[in-house]
């Protein structure tokens, strides 16, 4: 499969997710957790990801989300946030509903969907379930992505100031990358890079951790921030249930 042409769609779509309405797929993907990844990009920006664990599936608990054969653990690599201190995600957001997702500031469209869909979820939980889940986003353009440019970029969306932004050497960025069974980000420069020269090919989902600090689900920026948020009060109420 090849991604769906990025043009002309980067400023609706952000304004739909902003305003929690449907938003229309980014990337056609099938997702398989943490068995043995592998993806494939056309310069778009968004890798597809194939997994060899077996079909993802849907469940009637979480609309809308994918639930993965082979769901993978928090990463354990300790990275640094954006106030310049370390922050070891796993011991961090130990037993909390956490959401993950590995991208970068300069993203000309499916990072800030991504973000501005994860912002517009959260907020329509109710304030006590709001309060125990963790957003954390994590560069995969380090060279760029500076703590203070990562904290500047995630205020921009709805909830940012309760985002994580985390940071860190490209070994450590792809160690976490392959602890969560993603294939690693990676530098496309030449035509169609844009102004800055180059662009970064990277994974384009959310991951949703449960209590059990597993993901068991993952979210695409095709989901309705309604449903999105069916899905993670479920999940923050009761758990992931099978």
């Amino acid at each position: 499969m090849r991604p769906i042409p990025r043009s002309r769609r980067t400023g609706t779509r952000l304004g739909l997710a902003l305003a929690g309405l449907s938003l229309t797929a980014a990337l056609l993907a099938a997702c398989g957790g943490s068995g043995s990844p592998t993806a494939s990009a056309n310069g778009g920006g968004v890798m597809h990801v194939t997994g060899s664990s077996g079909p993802s599936q849907s469940d009637p608990h979480y609309p809308g989300a994918i639930v993965t054969p082979d769901a993978a653990g928090k990463p354990t690599v300790t990275l640094t946030d954006t106030s310049d201190q370390p922050y070891n995600l796993a011991r961090a957001t130990q037993g909390r509903v956490t959401l993950v997702y590995f991208g970068y500031t300069h993203c000309p469209d499916v990072c800030p969907i991504n973000m501005a869909l994860a912002g517009a979820t959260v907020n329509r939980l109710a304030p006590k379930l709001r309060d125990r889940v963790t957003v954390v986003f994590i560069t995969t353009d380090p060279k760029r992505d500076t703590p203070k440019v990562i904290r500047a970029w995630l205020d921009n969306f709805s909830g940012g100031d309760r985002f994580v932004g985390l940071t860190g050497t490209i070994g450590e960025i792809h160690q976490a990358e392959k602890q969560v069974g993603m294939p690693l980000s990676f530098v496309e420069s030449g035509p169609g890079a844009g102004n800055s020269g180059y662009q970064i090919e990277h994974a384009g989902y959310l991951l949703a951790y449960s209590q059990d600090n597993v993901a068991h689900l993952q979210f695409y920026d095709n989901e309705p921030a309604p449903s999105f948020a069916t899905s993670l009060s479920n999940l923050v109420t009761h758990g992931f249930q099978r």
